[in-house]
């Protein structure tokens, strides 16, 4: 390495003169330099290299093909989101549907006739069953609807009719097939039934 004569015993051996006011000074082989110039010296910068337009090219085709594997993935993730609401809404509903049952054979005879004496429900409302479980609309005092038993988050609960209720995933898509519906009993001994559409989620 080679120090300047100005700098012997004060620069470490760089391969680089020391810059002042005056100009480079001339470099020499010496004796081992000290880490710092004199007052007024400095070592001149190295060269700063930046990025090729072939690397930067070659970064954004990298961040692109990623971006292509990853977007699909995302946007099934929020679809998956979706159907795993129908199928929690789906679970809701069927357990409500058996807590409601039980009770009423308990409490309202619901096992030997198709209609039941009052009962008390959730949030000790009054209310009767038909053919045993809850109907398709809440008509209360009268029958007690299969609302009136679920209490779900993240869906919007829609009585078609007295028979049927729909609990719509409004942020899918199509919210008219992500969904549960409910459809009451139509003759005594049989069982309410509960769908899960997905195709639209």
């Amino acid at each position: 390495m080679t120090c300047s004569r100005a700098c012997l015993g004060r620069l470490r051996p760089t391969g680089r003169a020391c810059i002042g006011r005056r100009g480079a000074l001339p470099p020499t082989l010496s004796a081992p330099c000290d880490p710092v110039c004199p007052p007024g010296h400095q070592r001149p910068a190295g060269r700063q290299r930046g990025f090729t337009l072939l690397e930067l090219v070659m970064a954004i085709v990298i961040l692109g093909v990623l971006g292509a594997f990853a977007l699909p993935g995302l946007i099934d993730t929020g679809s998956q989101a979706r159907v795993a609401q129908v199928n929690s809404t789906a679970g809701a509903v069927a357990t409500a549907v058996s807590i409601a049952a039980s009770k009423c054979v308990v409490t309202a005879g619901c096992n030997v006739r198709n209609w039941s004496l009052p009962m008390r429900g959730p949030d000790r409302k009054i209310g009767t069953m038909f053919n045993g479980y809850p109907t398709g609309q809440s008509r209360l005092p009268s029958y007690f609807g299969i609302r009136d038993w679920v209490d779900v988050k993240g869906v919007s609960i829609h009585e078609i009719n007295t028979s049927i209720t729909q609990f719509r995933v409004d942020t899918a898509p199509d919210p008219m097939n992500c969904m549960v519906i409910y459809h009451e009993v139509v003759n005594f001994g049989e069982q309410p039934s509960v769908t899960k559409l997905t195709s639209g989620c």
